[in-house]
């Protein structure tokens, strides 16, 4: 896997299990990210609440936290980010299949078990901030078209008085 699609991207961990934590952040700052954590969910939810969760670009979230869970947690995060501004991955040791279903249709964009499978972790990744590209891709292809659109539109609307204003001054000059 490339590495370079890791440089400088962002990721949030929070997890309540701080040897987890301190694993999976190692082994992603190794890959190139730059990883903060969080053994409170509570605290980030404060962060969220005051703006401050803007500069992170994933989200590796624990389900199940002492303080509140993750998918309440994840509720929120989808009530100010959506599934393509912020990626938000599940990590969890459940993985009956209802638990998975339900994280998804709360907005997680994917879900990975514990112990944390760092090569599946990053795959999964991988996918999410490829379908990001694509999107800010197809953002700007649209702003592009309504330029063309908006450019065309004042074209023709200044064209036309002043083909009026030089036939006008040829009628003139021509008297």
């Amino acid at each position: 896997m490339d590495k370079a699609i890791f440089e400088n991207k962002k990721i949030l961990i929070i997890d309540d299990d701080q040897l987890s934590t301190k694993l999976t952040h190692k082994k992603l700052e190794k890959r190139g990210f730059i990883v903060e954590s969080r053994n409170s969910a509570l605290e980030f939810l404060e962060e969220l609440k005051e703006g401050k969760a803007e500069n992170y670009h994933m989200i590796l979230l624990d389900v199940m936290m002492p303080d509140i869970s993750g998918l309440e947690v994840l509720e929120e995060i989808r009530k100010i980010k959506n599934n393509i501004e912020l990626p938000v991955i599940m990590v969890t040791s459940k993985d009956e299949v209802e638990d998975v279903v339900d994280a998804l249709k709360k907005g997680a964009n994917d879900y990975v078990s514990k112990p944390l499978n760092l090569e599946l972790a990053l795959a999964r990744m991988s996918t999410q901030f490829t379908l990001q590209e694509v999107n800010g891709l197809s953002l700007q292809a649209k702003q592009v078209n309504t330029i063309n659109t908006m450019v065309t539109t004042l074209n023709h609307e200044i064209n036309n008085p002043l083909a009026i204003a030089i036939g006008n001054l040829t009628i003139c000059k021509e008297k």
